[in-house]
């Protein structure tokens, strides 16, 4: 479920919206603060939705999700649901070296401001290079 109000405030100066997907309010609150700091408007999930997860992400620049849901993600686009906005999705925790290619990114924890930093940086290009491509 959406927590509407640990929902960041919309600007219009705002490099890019984020969802931050995890059942831990403390993580949640802590990369909500420091995206903010980096420009970025978020939305919060406790939980991907089953049935639904390709729409829960839909008109986001990144996805953070916690490593136990990586699964969940895997399965989902193995059956077809598609990650078409080409978004990358950050893993929080280990990710297997295997499971490292374009769409998964990893931030290790403990949680570093400054390697989200990076990343950010790094969603930020994915998405101009997106829109350059596509002529926008």
């Amino acid at each position: 479920m959406r927590t509407g109000k640990k929902e960041c405030l919309k600007s219009s100066a705002s490099l890019g919206r984020v969802l931050i997907v995890s059942k831990d309010h403390l993580i949640r609150d802590f990369l909500g603060q420091i995206l903010k700091l980096h420009g970025y408007d978020c939305e919060y999930l406790e939980e991907l939705p089953k049935a639904i997860m390709e729409q829960a992400w839909k008109g986001f620049d990144a996805l953070f999700i916690e490593s136990h849901s990586l699964e969940h993600v895997k399965r989902g686009m193995r059956s077809g649901i598609s990650h078409s906005s080409g978004s990358p999705m950050v893993v929080l925790g280990d990710l297997p070296p295997s499971d490292i290619n374009g769409f998964f990114r990893v931030l290790k924890k403990p949680l570093d401001y400054r390697q989200m930093g990076r990343l950010m940086e790094e969603c930020l290009s994915l998405k101009m290079h997106r829109r350059a491509s596509q002529g926008n």
